[in-house]
């Protein structure tokens, strides 16, 4: 029996310059397999979720079993302003639930992402993907655990319902983006925000790159020297660490902002100098 290693972190929506094809082909694929869905293990990328109702109580993550825990997302009816909010419903569970055997296997993945899609204006949608998906693995003889399955699914997905001019104005704000005010954990949340409404994955070298660069240069600069930090996680956690120290510091030292302070209250003053000379 075919396995892979199951990974914990969700995928990113992407976009292609295609449809609800196929896109590029998957770098691994199987024999023919019979009618009925295929078997097999194996890890998918990231996402979850299950047949509607199939989702129990609020609970703790396990491992394997067919019992699904916590709540599962709400149907989706293609309504563009709830996309997000799927999503993001779609990922908890799936957090939940990543081990269980309904989660376990790619195809068996896309079927239940595909069943909390309903309505009469993405029926036709759901046909063509669970068409797409039956041609995959049978003509096709993709196997039934190769992550690409599930990481075709969250183009087409991407494709169909995240507006392009959602994604493009995430794009500039994620650009321009800066910490402000020494509120770290206030700029990283905007971070991560912009980066899902873009479509990034957060350990991309462009994305990362964008982080440090929002940073004030002398706290990128400590977070390297001290920490030297690589994924995502590491400068997240290196940017918090960095910045308590430097807060703390000026705290010890007794530091204000007391030269911005004067340097405004020069200015006032001698706005108000230049506004007394001319009236006479």
């Amino acid at each position: 029996m075919a396995t892979t290693t199951q990974t914990t972190h969700a995928p990113t929506i992407g976009r292609s310059s295609g449809g609800g094809g196929g896109g590029g082909g998957p770098s691994g694929s199987g024999g023919g397999l019979g009618g009925g869905p295929p078997g097999g293990a194996g890890g998918p990328p990231g996402g979850g979720g299950g047949p509607p109702g199939g989702g129990a109580g609020p609970g703790h993550g396990h491992t394997g079993g067919d019992k699904l825990v916590g709540n599962p997302p709400q149907v989706f009816d293609g309504e563009r302003e709830r996309t997000q909010l799927f999503l993001s419903q779609w990922e908890i569970y799936w957090g939940l639930n990543y081990q269980a055997d309904m989660m376990a296997q790619p195809y068996r993945q896309v079927l239940c992402f595909l069943s909390y899609i309903q309505g009469p204006d993405v029926q036709d949608w759901v046909t063509h993907e669970l068409r797409w998906l039956r041609e995959q693995v049978h003509s096709h003889h993709v196997l039934p655990n190769n992550p690409w399955l599930w990481a075709q699914m969250m183009v087409h997905f991407g494709n169909a319902f995240i507006d392009t001019m959602t994604q493009a104005k995430a794009h500039h704000e994620l650009t321009k983006l800066r910490m402000e005010g020494g509120h770290i954990d206030e700029f990283i949340a905007k971070f991560e925000r912009y980066v899902t409404m873009a479509g990034y994955g957060v350990d991309e070298p462009t994305v990362l790159e964008k982080f440090i660069k929002g940073l004030p240069t002398p706290l990128a600069r400590n977070c390297v020297e001290m920490d030297n930090p690589d994924s995502w996680d590491e400068w997240k956690e290196s940017a918090r660490k960095r910045q308590e120290v430097y807060i703390r510091w000026r705290q010890i030292l007794g530091v204000t902002d007391t030269k911005k302070e004067q340097s405004s209250s020069k200015k006032k003053d001698f706005n108000r100098w230049r506004q007394g000379f001319g009236s006479k």
